[in-house]
């Protein structure tokens, strides 16, 4: 796979993701996990992709969340790809019901599952407000 190739199935994957977590679609998060996919989010315990789902579609609802994400690079092998993003979030706040934006650095894992990329590993670093 070309790096041109590589950079554009990371960017469908996480465009899908982005959306599924936008439009407020828990049920479909684990589908772009791969079946032993780990959420690892700062300051919290891990999550599997069950564990987004079920968890997830309360959050996601109550605080508005938006998220997109611009790649910084893409490393890949055969089985495995490596991705840096910076995400730009939108969320509201519990507190006085204001949206804010943040940004953090996002680190995807991806696997080959099935001829398929899914996220393995995803971890983010502490979020900053814009």
């Amino acid at each position: 796979m070309s790096t041109q190739n590589g950079k554009q199935a990371a960017e469908k994957l996480l465009a899908g993701f982005a959306d599924v977590l936008n439009n407020v679609n828990a049920d479909a998060i684990a589908s772009f996990y791969t079946q032993d996919g780990v959420f690892m989010p700062d300051g919290f315990k891990k999550l599997t992709a069950t564990d987004l789902g079920m968890a997830g579609n309360q959050y996601l609802k109550k605080s508005g969340f938006q998220i997109s994400y611009d790649i910084e690079s893409v490393t890949f092998d055969r089985e495995f790809a490596f991705v840096e993003t910076i995400a730009k979030i939108k969320v509201r706040s519990d507190s006085d019901d204001k949206t804010f934006s943040q940004s953090s650095r996002d680190f995807f894992v991806l696997r080959k599952e099935e001829a398929q990329w899914k996220i393995y590993r995803y971890i983010f670093n502490h979020v900053r407000a814009n």
